[in-house]
């Protein structure tokens, strides 16, 4: 077997890909939208082609590669019957399996996080015929549980009879690898260890402390944390019933930029604090581009669907004009992928959102 785990460490996202060596195929599973290139990359490296795409639930944090991977690799694309999808597709149910040579991947339903929640039981048959480890998706971190995303308390009773039924009889020595780690807003407490073993959960995970489900429910309600930035969009992109892709923005002048923010468009600075504690505009949000889940956290400030300025560089006077050595990042509120282009002007989406450039010329050129 061959299994290469990939991790998005801004936005705590983990996928995986697994395959067997002999009959030169694989598996990718929780595929994000940012990593293709990487997945194919692996792939090749291993000498595998990608002959399955399965995800374990729809994602509500990140949009998911698995249209842009299949396009590549003409790989179906696995999702539960629960999920919703109106994208092509090969629906999997309770007990389904996926093989790739000597290794096989078991399907168990596990709702509760959500209602199209798998977990996958992958056994390597030329080593045994019991599962080796288990991907647990987001009913299972390493050091916590998944959130009841959509069902509130009844979610939470989903998630405790998901995890008697499915995962607590397993042997201890079965290793888990989740869907999400430290940094996600998937779940509480996640640690930030990559990986975990039956075992190991059962004796330290909190969630397992509790025998009486009522007494489970009411832990797992308690402190939930916010849903996720543009939870709503982004799962409408993961079922395919909103596009992927943004209007492309177009060049704005200083004057127009100006005119947006006087009627209300906000500004999200993304120099470091340093800068931005120097001088900005007022009434400004600063989330520092270079800062970890630097999307989410700029989804999270910015409010969903308002106009906003986005500006970059180091300025230090805001009123400063900036020069043609100034760079411009561009992306709408809720985007994941932010790109840079050399630019003095400001762009503005047809959607309504004004990105702006006021990076302050180094050169002295009294530019104004």
């Amino acid at each position: 077997m061959i299994f290469q785990q990939l991790v998005n460490e801004d936005s705590g996202c983990l996928s995986y890909l697994i395959g067997c060596s002999e009959a030169g195929q694989a598996v990718v599973v929780d595929p994000g939208r940012d990593r293709v290139d990487e997945y194919l990359r692996v792939a090749r490296k291993k000498g595998l082609r990608i002959a399955h795409i399965l995800e374990t639930h729809t994602h509500a944090d990140h949009i998911s590669g698995n249209r842009d991977l299949a396009a590549a690799t003409r790989a179906p694309i696995h999702v539960h019957h629960a999920a919703g999808v109106v994208f092509e597709h090969e629906a999997v149910r309770d007990g389904d399996t996926l093989r790739v040579g000597n290794v096989e991947l078991r399907v168990a339903h596990t709702p509760g996080h959500t209602p199209d929640s798998i977990s996958v039981l992958v056994t390597d048959h030329s080593r045994s015929a019991e599962p080796w480890f288990v991907l647990t998706g987001d009913l299972l971190f390493v050091g916590s549980v998944g959130r009841p995303d959509l069902g509130g308390a009844t979610a939470a009773e989903d998630i405790w009879d998901s995890l008697r039924r499915v995962l607590m009889p397993l042997d201890d020595l079965v290793e888990i690898y989740p869907a999400h780690g430290a940094g996600s807003s998937c779940g509480k407490a996640m640690s930030a260890k990559a990986g975990s073993t039956i075992g190991f959960e059962r004796r330290f995970n909190p969630a397992f402390r509790y025998d009486d489900k009522r007494a489970f429910v009411d832990f797992i309600m308690a402190g939930i944390p916010p849903k996720p930035a543009a939870f709503e969009k982004i799962v409408a992109k993961n079922r395919g019933l909103a596009p992927l892709v943004s209007a492309k923005p177009r060049p704005y002048s200083a004057r127009e930029a100006k005119e947006a923010l006087a009627q209300g468009a906000g500004v999200l600075d993304l120099r470091d604090s340093a800068d931005f504690g120097e001088g900005h505009v007022p009434g400004s949000l600063n989330v520092w581009i270079d800062s970890p889940q630097f999307a989410e956290r700029v989804a999270g400030m910015a409010p969903a669907g308002a106009p906003g300025a986005w500006w970059s560089g180091a300025a230090r006077d805001s009123r400063s004009r900036p020069c043609r050595r100034s760079r411009c990042t561009t992306s709408p509120p809720g985007s994941s992928r932010a790109r840079t282009s050399s630019s003095s002007t400001c762009a503005r989406p047809r959607n309504g959102t004004t990105v702006t450039s006021s990076r302050r010329c180094t050169c002295r050129c009294s530019r104004r």
